[in-house]
This record gives C-alpha cells, sequence and structure tokens, in this order.
C-alpha cells in the first residue's frame, strides 16, 4: 500500500508543523477567536448603530424637519419595508406635496440634514431614484 508522493507527504507535514507553531501563539489565537466573534455578532452590531442613530433622531419633535423627513421617505415607500424602497411605487403626488411645503417654510437644509441623519442616504438622492420626467423637473423647481 503506497502513500502517494513522498514529497507530497513531506509538505503535508511541514504545513501542519507549521499550523500547530501558529496555533501555539496565544495572540494568535485571540485574534482569529476576535475575528470570528465579530463575524458572528456583525448583525447585532449593526442593529446597535442604527438604534443609535435612531435615538439621535427626534421622532416626537414638533418641528416640522423631521416630520417632512418622515413623510417624504413614506411617500418614497409606500409599503413601510427598507427592502422594498427600490421595488414598491412612489406616491409623487405626495412628494410634490412635501417638496412644495419644504419650500413654503424655506426647511430644504434642515430637511435634507434630518433625512440623511435617520435614512443614511441624500434627500436628493432619493429623489432621482424615484422620480424621472416631468416630476422631477417640477420637484426640483420647488425646491431650488
Amino acid at each position: 500500500m503506497s502513500l502517494g508522493n513522498p514529497a507530497a507527504v513531506f509538505a503535508a507535514k511541514g504545513l501542519l508543523n507549521t499550523l500547530k507553531k501558529i496555533l501555539s501563539d496565544k495572540r494568535v489565537v485571540f485574534i482569529l477567536l476576535g475575528i470570528v466573534v465579530f463575524f458572528l455578532l456583525k448583525k447585532h452590531i449593526k442593529k446597535g448603530i442604527k438604534k443609535i442613530k435612531e435615538n439621535k433622531f427626534d421622532k416626537v419633535s414638533h418641528e416640522d424637519p423631521n416630520k417632512l423627513a418622515l413623510n417624504f421617505r413614506n411617500s418614497a415607500n409606500p409599503s413601510g419595508y427598507d427592502w422594498m424602497i427600490d421595488f414598491d411605487g412612489t406616491d409623487e403626488e405626495s412628494m410634490l406635496n412635501i417638496g412644495q411645503r419644504i419650500k413654503d417654510l424655506n426647511l430644504q437644509e434642515d430637511v435634507s440634514k434630518a433625512y440623511r441623519q435617520k435614512f443614511d442616504e441624500t434627500l436628493e438622492d432619493r429623489v432621482n431614484k424615484e422620480l424621472d420626467g416631468e416630476d422631477l423637473r417640477l420637484f426640483e423647481s420647488l425646491i431650488d
């Protein structure tokens, strides 16, 4: 019975010895465990960061910029599911009404900051994704 190529067996033994030496170092083991734990907890870490950002965003504020930002998001995402925002429809009429309110109150910058803080994207990017053609030109004329 043959074990195969003697050079391959020798290389495998050398590799195993090298791995044993590397893994016998406690620092290496702790670093590897840290990496594994990070990837296992990555989802929870992201949720925690999102929760911290949401706490900074004042949902019960009586200021219009926060409400307008939420209303804008609701018109861009009628289903309410974040993962569906690019797939579900857009309430163009509501979005244009919100644009008019933003202009009337002269809150363009405040609403844009509130939207970016809450949803990690700019209001302008979302408008460009949701509206096109005449609706987009009308919205831009309202905001400018």
